[in-house]
């Protein structure tokens, strides 16, 4: 597995996180407006994914969300994912995952005085997927790492049981990877989640 490549995407997405934190907060200030929202998702996360050709398996694990609301529900959100399976296609061969993804998000809010209500959100996202301790085919030959583009669409609603405090009810999203697999090198993957949030 490619630690240093690993560590350099979980780098990447935590930094332009933060400077678009920076950004958003000190644009809110100038104009007088409230202070962006930060919210802290941790789920799990079932996935269903055609990792070779004609081959679907359910991969198993979860993910950690840190979201900005900077201004009139748009913000921006990084996300990372692990996903794990002992068995894919018909040789039985293990795959793990460990995707890291930043962009765009919007929500809708209806809370009430007390922070309590739902909301609903969809987000774009994009960055890398990292499988390791797998086989990975390609015309180079087969290896047991690869890393590779992944591009995520979806969205989720989210029920507040307090001001800081809540439940991430459902989230469900449409994941691309390119991973070589010696067939079409694309793998779709349909991933659906529950867990909780914190909000600050």
């Amino acid at each position: 597995m490619n630690q240093a490549r690993i560590r350099e995407s979980l780098w990447m997405s935590m930094i332009a996180l933060s400077f678009a934190a920076i950004a958003t907060t000190a644009g809110a200030q100038t104009n007088g407006a409230s202070r962006p929202r930060v919210d802290f998702a941790v789920t799990f996360a079932a996935d269903r994914t055609n990792a070779v050709h004609n081959s679907n398996q359910w991969l198993t694990g979860g993910s950690a969300e840190l979201g900005v609301q900077a201004w009139r529900g748009f913000g921006v959100a990084a996300k990372v994912t692990g996903l794990t399976t002992s068995s894919i296609g018909s040789q039985g061969i293990p795959l793990n995952l460990v995707i890291t993804t930043i962009g765009p998000r919007y929500r809708i809010s209806r809370l009430n005085a007390k922070g309590q209500g739902m909301s609903i959100y969809g987000e774009g996202l994009i960055g890398e997927a990292n499988g390791f301790r797998s086989e990975f085919a390609s015309s180079a030959g087969v290896t047991d790492s690869s890393n590779a583009f992944a591009a995520e669409v979806g969205g989720g609603f989210d029920y507040s049981l307090a001001s800081r405090i809540g439940l991430r009810v459902v989230e469900a999203n449409w994941t691309r990877t390119q991973f070589p697999n010696g067939t079409t090198n694309l793998q779709n993957h349909l991933q659906v989640g529950t867990g909780i949030f914190l909000r600050f």
